[in-house]
Formats: structure tokens, C-alpha cells, sequence
């Protein structure tokens, strides 16, 4: 996304609308979090700022595979999943299993704000 680059967050929040993103954020962080969803006009952002198949994982899906397992597709060449909360990290690695209810958490409260 080119930084010149007009979102539907920054139009929205010029007519008095407050905005989130909650989830996969597929842009990426870039330097000092210049790609990060709260330097392209949201309000709010909690989530992994790429693919989860970017990320090397503790726990793999279902059926829970260890990344030691021959069977797994984990990728380790990676750094672990990061979980952002605006531009703080608030979980790394991220915990797959509960990342839903994160979310679902996350977007709940701030349309209850």
C-alpha cells in the first residue's frame, strides 16, 4: 500500500468516524511501524500484521503437532508471530489457539467504546 495512499479509514475518520482492524493485517510493520493500521488512519488495531504461514509456530493446528514433528508445516526460518495491540506487541509468539477470542474481545470492546 503506497504511503500516499488514501484508506477507508482515513476518509471515514474525516467525517467523524472512529475505526479498527482486528485480525490479519497483511501489509506488514515496515520501519518504525510506518505500514502498521494506526499509521494508515485507524483508530485501533490488534493482530498479526502478516500471514500466520509467515511465522514458525510453538503449537501447530490441529491435531497440535510440535514443530519437532516430521509431520508439521511449521515454518522456522521466521520470526515468531507477533500480536499487536496498536503499535505495541503484546503477545510474541502468538498463541494460535486462543487468537480468536482475542479478537473477538478486542472488537467487542471497542464497539462498546
Amino acid at each position: 500500500l503506497p504511503l500516499n495512499e488514501t484508506t477507508m479509514a482515513e476518509s471515514l475518520k474525516s467525517v467523524g468516524y472512529s475505526t479498527a482492524i482486528v485480525g490479519k493485517w497483511h501489509l506488514g510493520v515496515g520501519k518504525d511501524g510506518m505500514y502498521l493500521p494506526t499509521h494508515q488512519g485507524f483508530d485501533y488495531y490488534m493482530g498479526i500484521p502478516y500471514s500466520h504461514d509467515m511465522c514458525p509456530c510453538d503449537v501447530c493446528f490441529y491435531p497440535n503437532l510440535k514443530c519437532s514433528d516430521p509431520q508439521n508445516e511449521c515454518n522456522n526460518n521466521h520470526v515468531p508471530c507477533p500480536v499487536f495491540e496498536n503499535e505495541k506487541i503484546i503477545q510474541q509468539p502468538a498463541v494460535k489457539i486462543n487468537l480468536t477470542e482475542m479478537y473477538i474481545d478486542a472488537a467487542t470492546n471497542f464497539i462498546k467504546e
